[in-house]
């Protein structure tokens, strides 16, 4: 047995973690997971499922800025910014409106391109080394629209997937009953996107990536990171209620949890809490084959290992405080007709945070005040997905095969220049995956 590269400690066991974790572990590392509550139990939960590697459209588009007070006066759309949103999210904003900007957005696609095209590339040994197989769905996903009105609207979207590679199936009603009879006559036309795997059970998933980091020699320990601190021998200490540990390398993936460390380690890029709901039921999953898409209500029905998964939302708040569930609920509801069969729609109801960037990328790179941990979150929609993609970087940085320059585009000190042109950031990633 070969002898282990050093130890390494990963703080947070959402998907992200969770895959870092196996990532290093996998590549002969000694990987003690920090994580108080039981991994997968955060937002890496309550996701719709999909392994998105057509997410490559970032939020922060010209488009979404000019229907942006258009979205939050719809009492039936999912975006929302409570008052004090406002006031605590003045900096991420402006970050945001910068990165709308056309040359700013083109960069955005270019990089979340090249990260979700390896999104299963890179998941896929991780999930067969778990012995997860059983949990994904190959069959694709449908995005469907209930009229000829708003399939046109995402004909240029959908255009430049095609455009970057994916493949675009566009699919009639008639067609899309079809393959999912169970669909309902609301859906006129849609769109197959066969290459989007999906997540029966996403809490799992990152539960079995820990569970297989374990069998490779590493631990964990169930309790809150207290500091993170330089140690002697240019080692990092991590301190808990239980005591405190020293490794040769720390891995931050605590998702919205992160952000408490950003001054310490020198982040500067902006991440704020986006809220997203859904509502788990028992049974139904039966009805649908795949995951659904009913662009028209922002809402994805899943059929999952527990039954039928709705989910939606995107509220910007910082404050579990200001969530109130009837907004989802309102929205469900306006978009059972989807699937006739689901009269009654009762079951867990479900919130968490987000942690989203303005620019739609996530951050992934060195602390610039302390060599030694690796920041690796941000991921906000694209958690799961770009899950295995941040695990092989992760390793590459603990590694020293990649360096700072390598990653400027998702550096945790990326500007959002006014001049994109001009500014290092803007170059491509150089990573080899």
């Amino acid at each position: 047995m070969s002898e282990a590269k050093g130890s390494v400690a990963v703080i947070g066991a959402g998907i992200v973690g969770a895959a870092s974790a196996l990532s290093l572990a996998m590549d002969g590392w000694t990987v003690t997971v920090i994580e108080p509550n039981d991994p997968g139990s955060g937002c890496s939960m309550g996701n719709a499922g999909h392994i998105g590697v057509t997410s490559v459209i970032p939020w922060s588009t010209p488009q979404n800025v000019r229907q942006s007070f258009k979205m939050l006066r719809n009492p039936l759309h999912p975006l929302k910014m409570p008052v004090n949103g406002w006031l605590e999210n003045v900096g991420w904003m402006m970050r945001f409106l910068a990165a709308a900007r056309p040359k700013n957005v083109a960069h955005e696609i270019r990089i979340l391109n090249e990260l979700c095209q390896y999104g299963w590339h890179t998941l896929d040994p991780l999930v067969k080394d778990a012995d997860a197989r059983e949990l994904i769905n190959d069959r694709g996903v449908f995005y469907v629209y209930a009229s000829e009105g708003s399939f046109r609207g995402g004909h240029e979207h959908n255009e430049l997937r095609r455009k970057l590679g994916r493949t675009i199936v566009e699919l009639s009603g008639d067609e899309l009953r079809e393959m999912e009879p169970n669909l309902g006559p609301v859906v006129a036309k849609g769109v197959h996107l066969p290459e989007v795997y999906s997540v029966s059970h996403p809490q799992e998933l990152a539960r079995r990536f820990v569970r297989a980091t374990l069998r490779r020699g590493g631990d964990e320990i169930r309790e809150a990171v207290a500091d993170i601190r330089m140690a002697e021998g240019n080692k990092v200490a991590v301190s808990f209620s239980g005591g405190e540990r020293v490794f040769d390398k720390v891995v931050l993936s605590a998702g919205i949890g992160s952000r408490r460390f950003f001054p310490k380690l020198g982040v500067t890029v902006p991440m704020t809490a986006e809220y997203g709901y859904h509502l788990q039921m028992t049974g139904f999953s039966e009805l649908l084959g795949r995951s659904v898409a009913f662009v028209d209500k922002r809402v994805v029905f899943s059929p999952m290992a527990e039954g039928m998964r709705l989910t939606s939302g995107a509220v910007f708040a910082n404050s579990k405080g200001n969530l109130r569930y009837d907004l989802p609920r309102r929205i469900f509801e306006s978009a059972k007709h989807l699937l006739p069969a689901l009269r009654d729609l009762k079951g867990r109801e479900w919130h968490d945070a987000r942690p989203s960037t303005p620019d739609s990328l996530p951050i992934i790179g060195l602390s610039p005040k302390m060599e030694n941990v690796i920041v690796a979150t941000g991921h906000g929609h694209t958690g799961l997905g770009q899950s295995g993609v941040a695990g092989r970087i992760v390793t590459m940085l603990a590694n020293g095969a990649i360096g700072a320059s390598d990653l400027a585009a998702i550096s945790p000190v990326r500007p959002m220049s006014l001049d994109a042109a001009q500014d290092t950031s803007m170059r491509p990633l150089r990573i080899g995956l």
